[in-house]
């Protein structure tokens, strides 16, 4: 719970001459506004401010994933209070962490940051969106595809085991006898135990049929139901679904190969790009030289790399 008196002295914040000007000068039209002279803190503050006064979807450009993360709390703080909207609205897209041509395919937490930010996007359940510069850069599918990875169950609802358990090995999550970890999932006749990323608890499907009986959260540590819920929605942990059963590049059913998604790019097109996941959009570049000089040499350590 946000304090009155707190919502009172950010508001007064938001007030403040150089960001109203900046705001007013952003929605006459104006291309491109500089504020210099912020701290790491102003600047979270500012790039709240700015989702919370123009009401369209801000891209937040910074030099890193670890100054990425160093913004994300604050920002969600900030953008939380102003707006009066959850924190999770404030999105986390990392870049990845090998290149293309090392042969090596994303940490799996990257992979997943990544996949739920996307899905999240899509599905316009995020308003501000903290990215590196270099990951802002990499060619994507068009929204459609991402809102496609992410599921929502409600209770009642047609679903075949067949499909559901498909469509979770595609988006990558791993069959386990018990669910204890988020990406984890488990099948005992009728009954579906998953955890999806972002959730408190992992939550158990009954199905009767093809009809989702009931949807109950459980404890991973005792494995007893807590208790139902009317709605769930499994989110990816993937943003490069598996082609079950063969290779993505190769297509001969051999098995999948470290650095496999980047090969993707040779066989199917990537047609859109960041800024087109949500618009219009609103670029905030911190510290635009620096963003410069950061892309110049990941182009050249791409180029050697090759």
């Amino acid at each position: 719970m946000i304090l009155p008196l707190v919502k009172e002295f950010f508001s007064r914040l938001e007030a403040d001459a150089a960001l109203d000007a900046a705001v007013n000068s952003l929605r006459s039209g104006s291309n491109a506004v500089p504020l210099a002279g912020l701290t790491p803190t102003a600047k979270a503050l500012a790039v709240a401010i700015l989702a919370r006064s123009l009401g369209r979807p801000v891209f937040f450009l910074v030099e890193s994933n670890r100054v990425a993360e160093n913004y994300l709390d604050a920002t969600r703080f900030f953008y939380a209070v102003l707006a009066g909207k959850p924190e999770t609205r404030v999105g986390y897209l990392p870049a990845h962490d090998v290149s293309p041509y090392q042969g090596l395919s994303p940490h799996p937490d990257i992979a997943e940051a990544r996949a739920v930010a996307l899905a999240r996007l899509a599905a316009g359940q995020l308003d501000l969106v903290i990215t590196p510069v270099v990951g802002a850069r990499l060619r994507l599918h068009e929204p459609e595809f991402y809102r496609g990875l992410s599921l929502t169950v409600d209770k009642d609802q047609e679903l075949s085991l067949e499909n559901l358990v498909k469509h979770l090995e595609r988006v990558g999550y791993e069959r386990h006898n018990l669910v204890e970890m988020a990406g984890q999932f488990s099948v005992r006749g009728g009954i579906v135990d998953v955890f999806s990323p972002e959730t408190r608890r992992p939550v158990r499907l009954e199905l009767f049929g093809d009809t989702v009986e009931s949807l109950r959260e459980f404890d991973p540590g005792t494995q007893r139901s807590v208790g139902p819920i009317e709605r769930t929605i499994v989110l990816p942990l993937t943003d490069y679904p598996l082609a079950l059963g063969k290779t993505p590049a190769a297509g001969d059913g051999s098995a999948f190969f470290p650095g496999w998604e980047f090969s993707l790019a040779a066989v199917e097109p990537f047609p859109a790009n960041l800024f087109a996941q949500a618009g219009p959009p609103l670029v905030a570049l911190d510290e635009p030289g620096l963003l410069d000089e950061t892309q110049q040499k990941f182009f050249a350590r791409l180029a050697e790399d090759y």
